[in-house]
């Protein structure tokens, strides 16, 4: 049951990676948006889906 939790941290980690070396603003947008939903997800699983939301 951890492996989802794993996979959106991964996304999350490889997203704002993503947001801070990227030069176009739009697919650093892209990627802020991504890391933000997989955060949001991370929330969810642990059982904060007010702070999820």
């Amino acid at each position: 049951m951890m492996w989802p939790f794993y996979l959106m941290a991964l996304v999350a980690i490889v997203s704002t990676v993503r947001v801070v070396t990227n030069t176009n603003p739009v697919h650093a947008l892209l990627s802020l948006i991504v890391s933000l939903l997989a955060v949001a997800g991370i929330f969810m699983i642990v059982g904060a889906p007010f702070a999820g939301a």
